[in-house]
C-alpha cells in the first residue's frame, strides 16, 4: 500500500524560530504546539469546517490520476477532519492522525474513518 498525506499546519506561534538543537527542545516545542491547539480546538475546527480546500485537493489527486481508486490517504494533522469526509465521499480510503484528542474525537465522528491519536 501507498500512503498519500496531507500537509501538517505550522507550529504554534512563537514556537521554533530557529531550528532545535536539542531533543529536548524539538520535545518541548511539540508540547506547546498540541497545547496550544488543543486549547483553541472547538474554535479552530468550526473556523475551518466550510473552508473550500477542493483546490488543493484536486491539486493533490491530479498527478495521481492514472492510479486505480481507491487510494489509501493518511491525513497528517487532520484536526476536525474536514479532509476525511472529501476524501471519503470521493471513494477513497482516508484515515487521520492527529496529536490532539479533542482532534481526533471531532475526526471520528465528523468522518466515521479511522483516526491514530499520536504526537508527531
Amino acid at each position: 500500500r501507498a500512503w498519500l498525506t496531507l500537509f501538517c499546519p505550522p507550529l504554534a506561534p512563537g514556537y521554533m524560530r530557529a531550528p532545535a538543537s536539542t531533543a529536548d527542545a524539538v520535545r518541548d516545542a511539540c508540547r506547546a504546539t498540541l497545547e496550544d491547539y488543543a486549547s483553541v480546538a472547538e474554535g479552530y475546527a468550526r473556523g475551518n469546517l466550510n473552508h473550500d480546500v477542493s483546490q488543493n485537493i484536486d491539486a493533490l489527486l491530479r498527478p495521481l490520476a492514472g492510479l486505480q481508486a481507491p487510494l489509501d490517504i493518511l491525513d497528517v494533522c487532520s484536526a476536525s477532519g474536514r479532509d476525511l469526509v472529501a476524501f471519503t465521499q470521493l471513494g477513497h480510503r482516508a484515515v487521520g492522525l492527529d496529536g490532539v484528542p479533542a482532534f481526533c474525537r471531532m475526526s471520528r465522528e465528523a468522518s466515521g474513518c479511522e483516526v491514530w491519536e499520536q504526537d508527531l
